[in-house]
């Protein structure tokens, strides 16, 4: 049985690969890396083949498309070497940097990862800004009641924690929550933690991301934040190149719909998600808002552009992303505007054996991810300011009270 490692180095992106290789294998390893690749930047990608045994003519076909787009050979044996000039037609004259040792540190039969950056999370748009999947197998996933039971039952436990916050004596924000947060902010500081311990967290057939972030935006205003974040039709330009389209729907005093196309480009596919988001705003104050916005549609598009595009019917595909929520609360004082977001997603489960990989890129890419999606928000936030371009929509309702869901 074919077997393989992922090395996911600073430099490079190893495929370490092992055994026999079919044209089965070769299907799940094209289907595995078309996603897993979107993580690795410009790194170069390396296949090691020292230990591959035997290559038939589709996973022949295969590594020679992706040499041909730049990925480079190691072969540790002679009946390696002679694989790698089969796919190459050229001898193959590099020599490993050192004698290969294969210590796989699992097994797997497929591996699967989407990595989506650079999202906007100032919206009411709540995709979480960056979700890897490890799945056990290349077939679509169903999203069972079961999963979807737990999920509501999440998203009504973290709107009620929203609705505790506008009580008397408790903190509006959960940069007040302790001390040190609000200096942080000011200091420039994007600050982004994981909701509990866990996360993802584990649900019958599924997992919940739940995740926050927070920014300080100064010499700014809640209408010009505003400005930004309720103007869909731009998010095409405010979050390039990721959502390459972008439209209101339909926008009241207090209501917005809207839909927007996220594209997700790895190395081999161009994975698309096509959604469409419901947000509603509440004043909480004199100089306090929040938002919560849930996406009512998200729908997998494969192949995205290509003659061969496929359009997945609702909570059918690969499971990626299955329902989306986010709590945005926003506070003007100190000379600027205070804005923080909670975003939750729900996707399909992973092997428990799997969560020691994709747990540390969970974190460490939904990090960076958020950080960058709140400074393509202030960049649009000052832009706005600096050139006086006016926004029209409808005014929101002032008012004190609760948005429920």
């Amino acid at each position: 049985m074919m077997r393989y490692y992922m090395h996911d180095g600073p430099a490079a992106f190893r495929f370490e690969l092992a055994g026999d290789i079919d044209g089965n294998d070769a299907a799940r390893l094209e289907q595995d890396w078309h996603t897993a690749s979107s993580t690795m930047g410009d790194r170069e990608l390396i296949l090691d083949l020292s230990f591959v045994t035997r290559i038939d003519e589709a996973a022949r076909r295969l590594f020679r498309r992706w040499h041909e787009k730049g990925a480079e050979f190691v072969a540790g044996s002679e009946r390696s070497r002679d694989l790698v000039e089969s796919i190459t037609e050229h001898p193959f004259t590099q020599e490993p940097p050192h004698a290969p040792t294969f210590q796989p540190r699992y097994s797997a039969r497929s591996f699967k990862s989407l990595s989506l950056k650079s999202v906007p999370v100032l919206i009411p748009a709540i995709l979480l800004s960056a979700l890897l999947t490890l799945t056990p197998d290349v077939h679509a996933a169903e999203l069972k009641p079961e999963t979807l039971g737990a999920w509501n039952q999440y998203v009504q436990s973290a709107d009620a924690t929203m609705q505790a916050r506008l009580r008397p004596g408790n903190a509006f924000l959960w940069i007040d929550e302790q001390p040190d947060r609000r200096r942080q902010l000011r200091a420039g500081e994007i600050l982004v933690n994981s909701i509990g311990q866990a996360n993802p967290k584990k649900v019958p057939s599924g997992l919940i991301h739940h995740w926050i972030g927070a920014a300080f935006f100064p010499n700014t205003k809640l209408d010009d934040v505003f400005g930004v974040v309720r103007d869909y039709t731009h998010y095409k330009d405010y979050y390039k190149p990721d959502v390459i389209d972008s439209r209101a729907i339909q926008q009241t005093a207090g209501t917005d719909r809207f839909s927007m196309l996220l594209l997700n480009k790895s190395l081999f596919l161009k994975f698309a998600l096509e959604s469409e988001y419901e947000s509603s705003f509440a004043q909480a104050g004199n100089h306090e808002w929040y938002s919560v916005a849930t996406a009512v549609r998200v729908e997998e598009v494969e192949d995205y552009g290509q003659g061969g595009e496929r359009r997945r019917p609702a909570d059918e595909g690969s499971g990626y992303v299955w329902r989306l929520h986010s709590i945005t609360r926003y506070l003007e004082a100190d000379g600027g505007v205070y804005v923080e977001m909670e975003t939750m997603a729900l996707s399909r489960d992973i092997p428990a054996a799997m969560h020691w990989v994709v747990d540390p890129l969970v974190r460490r890419i939904s990090k960076e991810a958020m950080v960058t999606s709140f400074r393509q928000t202030l960049d649009a936030v000052n832009s706005l300011v600096a050139t006086g371009r006016a926004v029209e929509f409808p005014a929101l309702a002032s008012g004190f009270q609760s948005v429920q869901h």
